[in-house]
């Protein structure tokens, strides 16, 4: 049976934890999120590889390589409560991951926590050379099912859900899994 919804879902901040964020305000306090975006904007494009966007970062701060590694390991959490929300979502909806992100990241995280099948589709930024909040990469996300006629997308973001309303996507602001409940039972998605 076609389902007549499409469901769209960040992965960092909503399904993962943040990883660069983190680190970058662990090491750089209130200039983190600057710092953040001037070295991984060329990665979730796919300009750069993630290896690469951290030896720069270790060059440029006299970081190791192997404890930069080993930290954002540390970060790496799936939101157990939020997978079985989605799964549950998934019985009603297509479900398609969107999400700003470097080489084999997601893919990698996805298949260590067996989840990779969760996903109709999964639309990452460095393989299109395109990242949120560029409308094409909603785009790319909701013409992966044609036949649908109501597109919701969740995102920890807001400045990635706005005006998603003009290409006919209705954004869904990730704050916490019991929230996502509510949100998502008033729209009857679960």
């Amino acid at each position: 049976m076609e389902k007549s919804i499409t469901f769209i879902s960040d992965f960092f901040g909503v399904i993962a934890g943040e990883m660069a964020p983190l680190f970058f305000a662990r090491h750089f306090k209130e200039k983190g999120k600057e710092i953040k975006n001037h070295y991984f904007e060329k990665t979730d494009l796919g300009i750069m590889t993630f290896e690469e966007t951290l030896k720069n970062i270790c060059n440029d701060y006299s970081f190791s390589l192997e404890e930069v590694k080993k930290e954002f390991e540390s970060y790496i959490k799936i939101d157990n409560e939020v997978i079985s929300i989605l799964k549950k979502v998934k019985e009603k909806a297509n479900l398609v991951l969107l999400s700003n992100a470097g080489d084999h990241i997601v893919e990698d995280i996805l298949k260590r926590f067996v989840i990779n099948d969760l996903f109709d589709y999964q639309f990452i930024s460095y393989r299109f050379g395109i990242a949120k909040p560029n409308p094409l990469f909603y785009q790319l996300a909701k013409n992966s099912t044609p036949k649908v006629n109501k597109f919701y997308m969740l995102d920890d973001n807001p400045s990635n859900l706005e005006n998603l309303n003009e290409i006919g996507i209705e954004p869904i602001l990730f704050k916490n899994s019991k929230q996502l409940k509510i949100d998502l039972m008033e729209r009857d998605l679960i």
